[in-house]
């Protein structure tokens, strides 16, 4: 609830958060490698 968030904040967390749980995490490793990926894949349109 920082007021420093703003819409396009909660759209990228969201869409990562899609990403990574499409199926669900084992381990922490996976977790981060889920994570890193998501973010890759994101289009420059999105960011």
């Amino acid at each position: 609830r920082s007021p420093d968030l703003t819409v396009v904040d909660y759209y990228l967390w969201g869409r990562v958060k899609d990403i990574v749980y499409h199926d669900r995490p084992t381990t922490r490793n996976d977790m981060i490698t889920r994570m890193t990926e998501a973010i890759q894949s994101l289009s420059s349109d999105e960011i």
